[in-house]
Formats: structure tokens, sequence, C-alpha cells
């Protein structure tokens, strides 16, 4: 039996990937801290899933006037910045 095209490596500009599967951007609203920083349990959202393929990261806020959703992160402040940082690094 040939095996699916969707389970071939690809490479995404320059980026290898192991299969062609993408999970799309979902907020997830996980972020109820004063801060509005990524927190533990973003990570653990995220490293559920990320065997699967390529993750595009829920949406952030990039002010604190943007702000049009409760418990979503921002990717505002220096603090923001670093938790992001730490989440998108989970393996």
């Amino acid at each position: 039996m040939e095996t699916a095209l969707i389970f071939e490596p690809h490479s995404l500009n320059g980026l290898i990937l192991n299969n062609r599967i993408i999970m799309a951007p979902m907020t997830m609203c996980r972020s109820a801290n004063a801060e509005n920083t990524a927190t533990a349990l973003t990570s653990l959202y995220y490293k559920q899933r990320a065997s699967a393929g390529l993750i595009i990261t829920e949406g952030t806020f990039i002010s604190g006037e943007a702000i049009g959703v409760i418990n979503v992160s921002g990717i505002y402040t220096r603090q923001q910045i670093q938790g992001w940082k730490l989440r998108s690094s989970v393996e």
C-alpha cells in the first residue's frame, strides 16, 4: 500500500517538517493572570499536540488596548515575550 503524501516529510522554506499535518490556530483563553502571559497550562496544551506536526499558535494581543477577549496571552511586554519563548520550545 502506498503511503499518503500527508505523512511524507516536506521542506517549507527550509524548515523540514516530518509530515504535512498543520494544526490551525485556536485561541484557548488559558492565560488567566494579571500579566496576560502564557502559562504552564498553555505549555501543556502545545506539548500534548507537538508530535502531530506543525502548530500555528493561538492569536495574541499586540498592546493593552487591543485586548478583546479575556484570558488570552499578549505579546507586547518583555514578560509576555519571555513566556512565549518558553512555550514555543515545548518538545
